[in-house]
């Protein structure tokens, strides 16, 4: 070249990636208050039953009497770039966990670096479901089990999940929930 040349001014316009944030109080009568804090572009959709949707940012929703105690809110976050979710359980009777089931529940090793053991004595139910989820809230493991007795002895395999912290939530159909902090390590 000789020094000559043609130049061009190019306006690029960088979209992030939608990220899903946010939180979920429980309140008094089944009501919670939803928040979101995450992309402020693109679209939102918070689920709080099969049937149940908002697309405000912030706001509360009050659920029917007939809902289970435990729940999961859902918050949907989409934009040109993708599709981010993050979802919230949630214990929506009384005052939420129950100290005397908590301490009815023992989790070992912790930390865990495979197979979780867990015991549950003192239940009058006939179901118990125990979900892992990670610190934001999105479930990792679900499990489900047919109570015959009044205790409780299985195993949860976390070989295949990654390193960190997480929340064992262990409910019950009698509408008692408890919640152990876990830690695996590979």
């Amino acid at each position: 070249l000789n020094g000559c040349g043609v130049s061009d001014t190019v306006n690029a316009t960088i979209n992030p990636l939608p990220l899903a944030a946010g939180s979920v109080t429980v309140g008094a009568n089944r009501t919670i208050t939803f928040n979101s804090i995450g992309s402020s572009s693109g679209t939102l959709s918070w689920t709080f039953a099969p049937s149940a949707t908002s697309q405000l940012a912030f706001g509360n929703y009050t659920y029917p009497t007939s809902a289970s105690c435990y729940q999961t809110v859902t918050l949907v976050v989409q934009n040109d770039c993708g599709t981010d979710n993050i979802t919230f359980p949630i214990y929506i009777c009384g005052v939420g966990i129950d100290e005397d089931f908590a301490q009815q529940v023992n989790v070992y090793p912790n930390p865990s670096n495979g197979l979780l053991n867990i015991q549950v004595k003192g239940l009058h139910t006939k179901d118990l479901s125990m979900t892992l989820t990670d610190m934001l809230g999105r479930e990792i493991l679900v499990k489900n089990i047919n109570v015959t007795g009044n205790e409780v002895d299985t195993q949860l395999n976390v070989q295949q999940v990654a390193a960190g912290m997480y929340q064992l939530i262990l409910s019950t159909t009698d509408n008692k929930v408890a919640i152990k902090r876990i830690i695996i390590q590979h």
